[in-house]
């Protein structure tokens, strides 16, 4: 065995397993893959204009939308970036939208499943089994015209014995 190579652990066993990087945390109210699709997206028709300058402008934009959500003011209307921005904020709003609801169900599946979690195993032993209880309410019931049976009304006599 090459054990030049193998992280020793502290009882003793080799491990051939690393550290898991911390997950960067991710702060912006859109998710990590809309935001890269969405940039690779605007990249490549910037690129096809021959307009690579207007993506710095454009992401300097979009990443103070996302942080505050207010409209840069006082620009040019006939600003390349802020027209492309213009553009493209329906679709920003509507990424926002989506992660927002996302997280909301995401917490509410965390808090639902924490809720199961938290019920003790002795608790099914103390609920009441569902069902009939008392075997007398079947001999004061008979089963009418619709196939259902009515528990209030005694069957004839005959049909007892």
């Amino acid at each position: 065995m090459n054990t030049s190579n193998a992280i020793v652990s502290v009882n003793g066993l080799s491990s051939n397993t690393k550290k898991r990087a911390k997950k960067e945390l991710w702060t912006l109210p859109v998710s990590k893959k809309f935001y890269e699709r969405f940039f690779d997206k605007v990249r490549g028709v910037l690129d096809d204009m021959r307009a690579p300058w207007i993506i710095d402008d454009l992401r300097r934009m979009i990443d103070n939308y996302l942080a505050d959500r207010e409209v840069p003011v006082g620009i040019d209307f006939r600003y390349v970036p802020f027209v492309i921005f213009m553009s493209l904020r329906p679709e920003i709003d509507a990424a926002i939208e989506r992660s927002a609801a996302a997280r909301l169900r995401a917490a509410a599946r965390r808090a639902a499943k924490a809720a199961v979690l938290e019920v003790p195993a002795s608790t099914e032993a103390e609920m009441p089994v569902q069902g009939i209880e008392n075997e007398s309410i079947l001999e004061n019931s008979i089963v009418n015209e619709e196939n259902t049976v009515d528990y209030n009304s005694r069957p004839p006599e005959h049909i007892i014995s």
